[in-house]
């Protein structure tokens, strides 16, 4: 009885040391920041953007009386530095700002072309920093106005733009921990999903995805990679995506037939010869026929094949297009073609890391072979509009 009174008082004597806050601060004091921004304006200081729940209208807007009113504020403030900037917000609200529940960090195009090291080196040192927080580049704009961009579907806007990403692309997003990893490692470089505006309206600010911001070693914006070009990149790298839709000419003139490309998969593998690095990348899916404008009757002997054909030569083509870019104009390594050479030759790499951005990157020969398999046409071979005689065999 004595054992089980003595293990009964230990069990207490080490629980309630553990109850209550994490904090001082009630939740009443706190706000809760949803999104983050950071610009530059053109005398070189800081400007960064909170976002910034309010929690009486969140309550309002799930009963739909609050349904015109937003749940949150933004508020800016300016600095020599981030967390001068960030002191700045904190004198605009009598609520201690809390950063651990923000979803996003919003970069504007005029800082992501000036550098992140800075915001690298502030954000790596602050606790509060979640490092699954996703990064976005705004293309042609500020962080602020982003920020500031009533959506139509979500209540809170930062939300918004992490599951558009995800919508369109399938892909992880780029959090902060990733942009660390990429940023530390010799033989890669940095790639960022971009946002521009697209529509405005009386009530909304309509943003799209504008493809992937690419950034140099020094962390700096260099240019951009269209939605298809990053579509091509993700591929490449293997990265989960739902389904790539792509367009290519057919046999009549004008003509243009659409398809989904799904169970998408991609290799890299290197290879080195008299010091010399190559690369070959595979692309394999199944093709999805989902638009035929052209007069071809695709169930007839062999067009299915002659297709498939053409769709693989056009996408090797665009792939091979986008690498020789990457390569030769922005020369700056998001394929990961480095970090490939390390993983399968670790002692040519060490001869060649020094010099892999500036010689041997930019001249290295890359092969792309494409192996996508036409699986389904539709119900049809040619549209049902056409009469008989006008159908190309």
């Amino acid at each position: 009885m004595i054992r089980i009174l003595s293990a009964v008082l230990l069990a207490y004597a080490v629980i309630l040391p553990l109850a209550g806050c994490w904090s001082k601060h009630e939740l009443r004091d706190v706000g809760l920041i949803l999104g983050w921004g950071m610009d530059r304006d053109k005398n070189g200081a800081y400007i960064g953007s909170a976002q910034i729940a309010i929690p009486s209208r969140i309550t309002l807007g799930q009963g739909g009386s609050g349904k015109d009113t937003p749940p949150y504020i933004t508020l800016s403030g300016k600095g020599k530095d981030i967390l001068e900037a960030a002191s700045d917000i904190q004198l605009k609200t009598s609520r201690l700002l809390f950063a651990g529940h923000r979803q996003n960090i919003f970069i504007g195009e005029k800082l992501a072309r000036y550098g992140l090291i800075e915001i690298l080196d502030e954000y790596s040192r602050n606790p509060n920093v979640r490092l699954r927080t996703d990064i976005f580049v705004v293309k042609g704009g500020t962080a602020k106005e982003i920020l500031n961009a009533d959506q139509p579907f979500e209540r809170e806007p930062a939300q918004e733009f992490s599951k558009l990403f995800g919508t369109i692309s399938g892909a992880r997003l780029k959090s902060f921990l990733q942009l660390l990893q990429d940023a530390g490692e010799r033989g890669s470089c940095v790639s960022i999903p971009a946002f521009t505006s697209d529509l405005r309206t009386e009530r909304h600010h309509i943003y799209k995805w504008a493809g992937e911001g690419v950034f140099n070693k020094n962390l700096q914006l260099i240019g951009y990679l269209d939605a298809i070009e990053s579509q091509l990149l993700m591929w490449m790298q293997d990265q989960q995506q739902p389904a790539f839709s792509y367009t290519l000419p057919v046999k009549s003139e004008g003509a243009v037939a659409s398809m989904d490309i799904q169970h998408l998969r991609g290799r890299i593998s290197s290879s080195v010869s008299n010091d010399k690095p190559s690369f070959r990348v595979t692309l394999t899916g199944k093709v999805f026929l989902r638009e035929n404008e052209s007069k071809v009757n695709l169930s007839a002997n062999n067009a299915m094949e002659i297709l498939e054909q053409k769709l693989n030569r056009s996408i090797k083509s665009d792939a091979e297009k986008m690498i020789e870019r990457v390569q030769k104009r922005l020369r700056s390594d998001v394929l990961h073609f480095g970090r490939q050479l390390h993983r399968e030759h670790p002692y040519a790499w060490k001869r060649m890391k020094n010099n892999w951005d500036s010689v041997y990157f930019p001249d290295a020969e890359v092969k792309v072979d494409t192996r996508v398999t036409l699986v389904k046409i539709g119900l049809t071979g040619t549209p049902q509009h056409l009469e008989r005689r006008q159908v190309i065999p």
